[in-house]
């Protein structure tokens, strides 16, 4: 399943990182049973946009 994802992360500038958490958005494949897992889904957050500190602000099915 596709689902859509509004996260807060840092964002790099000139080689320096942001305090403030800025927004974004990605869309990624989830398995459909793990719609619900909240944990599953921040940690592939973490991995497709290879940020530690991205927190999922919400998400929904795509």
């Amino acid at each position: 399943m596709r689902i859509k994802v509004d996260y807060k992360a840092s964002k790099g500038i000139d080689g320096q990182v942001t305090e403030e958490k800025v927004p974004g958005v990605i869309v990624f494949e989830v398995p459909d049973e793990k719609f619900e897992d909240r944990s599953y889904i921040a940690e592939k957050l973490r991995e497709e946009t290879e940020k530690e500190d991205a927190e999922i602000v919400s998400y929904e099915q795509k």
